[in-house]
């Protein structure tokens, strides 16, 4: 699944009011990682992944100033809210982790 179209579709499970700008943004700014299989979904159970997400992605690229562990209390609720989707897909769960943070300037 590498078409923005049905990322917008997968948020909208969601998200019934998706931004698709900000999905098509997200999307664009992971470049080649949504074109991999092994890449373009997030394993919650493997946490060197989810500290690759709280350290790269929210502390560095959001900028969110929050302890470790409060960011992790937020990645594993936003691996609880996509629970029913056994592949979460890498856009979908930024795209919340950013709406979440209300960070949607960073794209």
């Amino acid at each position: 699944m590498a078409d923005v179209i049905q990322v917008i579709e997968d948020v909208k499970k969601y998200d019934a009011n998706v931004d698709e700008q900000l999905v098509t943004s997200i999307f664009r700014s992971l470049g080649p990682v949504v074109y991999n299989r092994d890449t373009r979904y997030v394993a919650c159970s493997d946490p060197y992944e989810l500290e690759m997400i709280r350290d790269g992605f929210l502390s560095r690229q959001l900028n969110i100033k929050l302890s470790k562990k409060e960011l992790d209390d937020v990645l594993q609720e936003t691996c609880q809210q996509m629970a029913d989707s056994h592949m979460k897909l890498r856009v979908t769960f930024y795209y919340l982790l950013v709406t979440r943070f209300n960070k949607q300037s960073h794209f």
